[in-house]
């Protein structure tokens, strides 16, 4: 009799599992974030194993930033459907928020008015590093700076972007004391007495975001300041230094990196802009020509959708705008 009944439930327990393994429930996966297609609806792209796929977010204030750790909802275990990421696999849904960074809350005027690609280098193990990239006393100009464009342009706004691109080789022992970074001095009229006045605005791993010890890559660091654009003059000096590390040696290859120096005036968008929507206008080229050749001369001018803040990928939304 016992070995009729085994036989039953073996017979039963076969037929449940073979139900299950064919059955289509929904699956649940791990995967990371490879690429943000369009944060206003959620969209990216997620990495699994050895495959790469479109996944929607359910919550399209919330935002995973590239190397997220996700899980990801795929129905009826049918990766030909459309995938749903549930939120991050250390905070779920709306607990994992990424504001708007500092910087999309303000719209650039007109052009960099750095227009140089070279690449500087600074050495840790030296007790001070400094390299002046432009002085307009000294005539000193190599990041190609434009005095006409920062007329124009900084004169015109109430706020400062400015900041450059970091990368660091330092050794280990180098990693836990030191400072580093770039200075912008601007030159301004003094509202009181009507004296020139310099200021000075520092980007150093005191505001970097990230850890400034150990940028394996260029990571772009920037600082946005309010300034007196009526009464500015002209920029007068940017440079870049090194110090205070914990060992000095001599003969050591350098191991901080800068490039990509940006300058920018800039001007808040109101609030209304930032909790609806927007149309902006870029001008990569600037907006002023010279009086060298008016007739030949050509800008351009793009446009720039943004929802919550946030700019748009108008051709995955398909998005029209007159």
């Amino acid at each position: 009799m016992n070995n009729y009944e085994n036989m039953i439930l073996d017979a039963v327990q076969t037929i449940v599992d073979n139900a299950v393994s064919n059955a289509t429930f929904d699956k649940t996966i791990q995967g990371t974030v490879k690429k943000v297609v369009d944060e206003t609806i959620g969209k990216y792209i997620i990495k699994y194993q050895d495959s790469a796929f479109f996944a929607y977010s359910t919550n399209t204030n919330t935002t995973y930033p590239v190397g997220s750790l996700v899980y990801v909802l795929i129905p009826n275990n049918d990766m030909e459907r459309e995938k749903t990421i549930l939120g991050s696999v250390n905070k779920l849904g709306i607990d994992y928020v990424n504001n708007i960074t500092e910087e999309e809350k303000y719209n650039k005027i007109g052009t960099n008015i750095i227009k140089s690609n070279n690449n500087f280098e600074l050495c840790s193990y030296k007790k001070l590093d400094y390299k002046e990239l432009y002085n307009r006393e000294k005539n000193i100009n190599l990041l190609n700076l434009n005095e006409y464009d920062a007329s124009l342009y900084l004169k015109n706004t109430n706020y400062l972007l400015c900041g450059a691109n970091f990368k660091t080789l330092l050794s280990q022992k180098q990693k836990f004391k030191g400072n580093y970074g770039i200075s912008f001095e601007l030159l301004y009229i003094d509202n009181a007495t009507g004296e020139d006045i310099i200021r000075t605005y520092t980007i150093d791993i005191d505001n970097m975001i990230g850890n400034p010890y150990s940028f394996d890559s260029y990571t772009k660091q920037y600082g946005i300041y309010q300034i007196d654009g009526k009464n500015f003059k002209s920029v007068e000096k940017i440079s870049i230094f090194s110090e205070n590390f914990p060992y000095e040696e001599d003969n050591k290859p350098n191991d901080i990196f800068v490039n990509n120096i940006f300058l920018y005036g800039a001007e808040a968008f109101t609030s209304d802009e930032l909790a609806n929507c927007a149309l902006s206008f870029i001008t990569p080229q600037g907006i002023y020509f010279d009086n060298q050749s008016l007739n030949t001369d050509s800008r351009t001018i793009q446009a720039e959708v943004r929802i919550k803040g946030k700019v748009v990928d108008v051709n995955s939304q398909s998005i029209k705008y007159y």
